[in-house]
C-alpha cells in the first residue's frame, strides 16, 4: 500500500514538473519576439548615444579642426587647385574613435534590459505598465569608421565643405535562447569650413582593403 502511494506521488510530481516545464517553454516562445524586438530597439538607441558621445570626446580631446585635417591648395591667381586630406591624421582618428566607441559600449549597461510586465503580456493594451522584468543580453559587436566629405553651395562663389565621420556598428545579441543580428549607422561632422572660390569639380576616391594601415579613403581633388 505504501509503495503504491509512493509511486503515485512520484508520478504526480513528475507530471507536475514536466507540465511546469512545458508551460515555461510556451511562455518563453510567446514572449521571445517581444523581448528580442524590445532589446534591439533599446540597444539601437543606446548604441547611437554611446557612439555620439565617444566621437565628441575624441574630437574634443584631439582638438580636431578643418585646418588639421585638410589643406586647400591655390594657384597664383588664388584659384583652388586641390584639397588634400591628411591621411595619417584621418587614420589615427579612425582608430581612436573606433576604440573609444567599443570601450564605452563595454562599460555601459546595455547588456541588461528591463521590460515592463505589461509590455510582455500585451504591448497594445498594457505596454509600459507594471514592474520591470530583467533579461541579460550576450552582445557581440564590431565598429567600422570611415571619413567621407560633402560639398554644399553656400552663396555666390562660396562652398561649404564638410568632413563627415560615418560610423557603422554591427553585431549580434542573444537573449532567452534567441540570436539576432543588428546594424546601426550614424554620422557626425568632424570639421567644416566655407571655401571662397571655385571648388574643383571632380575627385577620385581610392578605397583600400580592411587590413591596410593607411586610411580607407583618400580624396584627391582636381579640376
Amino acid at each position: 500500500m505504501r509503495n503504491n502511494r509512493l509511486k503515485t506521488t512520484i508520478i504526480a510530481w513528475t507530471i507536475l514538473f514536466f507540465s511546469l516545464i512545458t508551460v515555461l517553454l510556451v511562455i518563453l516562445s510567446k514572449i521571445r519576439p517581444t523581448v528580442v524586438n524590445y532589446a534591439l530597439s533599446t540597444l539601437e538607441s543606446q548604441l547611437l548615444l554611446t557612439a555620439d558621445n565617444a566621437v565628441i570626446k575624441v574630437l574634443d580631446d584631439e582638438k580636431v579642426s578643418y585646418d588639421k585635417l585638410s589643406v586647400i591648395s591655390r594657384d597664383n591667381d588664388n584659384n583652388i587647385t586641390g584639397i588634400e586630406i591628411d591621411v595619417t591624421d584621418v587614420n589615427r582618428l579612425k582608430n581612436l574613435i573606433s576604440k573609444n566607441i567599443l570601450n564605452e559600449i563595454s562599460k555601459s549597461d546595455i547588456h541588461r534590459i528591463g521590460i515592463p510586465l505589461g509590455t510582455l503580456i500585451s504591448e497594445t493594451y498594457f505596454g509600459g505598465l507594471g514592474p520591470k522584468i530583467y533579461f541579460n543580453l550576450v552582445l557581440s559587436k564590431g565598429c567600422r569608421v570611415n571619413f567621407t566629405n560633402k560639398f554644399f553651395e553656400a552663396g555666390i562663389n562660396q562652398t561649404l565643405h564638410q568632413i563627415i565621420i560615418d560610423i557603422t556598428l554591427t553585431g549580434n545579441i542573444i537573449t532567452i535562447g534567441k540570436s539576432k543580428s543588428f546594424k546601426v549607422n550614424t554620422t557626425a561632422i568632424a570639421a567644416q569650413t566655407v571655401i571662397v572660390g571655385s571648388v574643383p569639380s571632380s575627385f577620385t576616391e581610392v578605397i583600400e582593403d580592411n587590413e591596410s594601415k593607411t586610411a580607407d579613403r583618400i580624396f584627391n581633388y582636381s579640376k
